[in-house]
């Protein structure tokens, strides 16, 4: 029997998630995850349903009709309406080759509600994945306004529409450029309709990532929304 291409691709990555180290790994994340959300006071649900009332659609670049999302929490953080995952995909890259990919994500909704232009942030190790999905955005030269911080330009891309960068240089300055090169250990993120989601590339999260995801989501929603206000 021949089986389409993409879903040939996500049987294999299936397959070789019930590998034992796989299955013993994806144990002690769950566990990991659900003692976490428990201890800030989030709602964990693992997998949930699209029909559930409760979920919520986690959209951006990663969105597509193949990803899996597991380790789904819902709770409020410094504030903030936050959304928890941890989602998996086989992604097309150029010349026909794939990438399995993992991104722990936190979705976070901004207060302010002004018409703000989309844009992503993301580092130089994660830019080819970004690349292949279909996007209307164009890679943009900042420091019309003021001069970027030489670490952040050596790591970090910023996407946008060309004629809306002066406008994405007012939301995201050189000084939060500075905070995510020194102080957010490759993360990248993205601003979607005046929604925040956080991304970072593991597997098999740790505490510590999960703690960092969420502090630096915060914070930086917060920096936006005073900006926007």
């Amino acid at each position: 029997m021949n089986l389409p291409k993409r879903t040939a691709k996500n049987l294999r990555r299936a397959l070789k998630r019930l590998t034992p180290r796989k299955l013993a790994r994806a144990q002690l994340t769950r566990r990991a995850i659900k003692r976490f959300a428990d201890e800030i006071g989030f709602v964990y649900f693992g997998v949930i349903s699209r029909h559930d009332e409760d979920y919520r659609s986690i959209r951006g670049y990663t969105a597509s009709a193949t990803k899996v999302d597991e380790h789904y929490c819902v709770g409020t953080v410094n504030q903030y309406d936050v959304v928890l995952a941890l989602r998996s995909d086989v992604v097309e890259l150029k010349d026909d080759r794939t990438a399995n990919c993992h991104w722990l994500i936190a979705v976070i909704d901004l207060h302010e509600k002004k018409d703000v232009p989309d844009f992503y942030v993301g580092h130089d190790s994660r830019l080819e994945v970004f690349e292949s999905h279909e996007r209307r955005v164009t890679s943009l030269k900042l420091g019309h306004v003021s001069e970027y911080p030489r670490q952040f330009l050596a790591n970090y891309r910023v996407f946008g529409r060309a004629g809306q960068a002066l406008e994405i240089e007012s939301i995201f300055t050189p000084e939060l450029a500075t905070v995510v090169a020194t102080h957010f250990q490759g993360a990248s993120f993205e601003l979607e309709d005046n929604v925040l989601y956080m991304y970072l590339d593991t597997e098999f999260p740790e505490k510590s990532q999960l703690e960092k995801i969420l502090s630096n989501g915060t914070w930086l929603a917060a920096q936006i929304d005073a900006k926007l206000a």
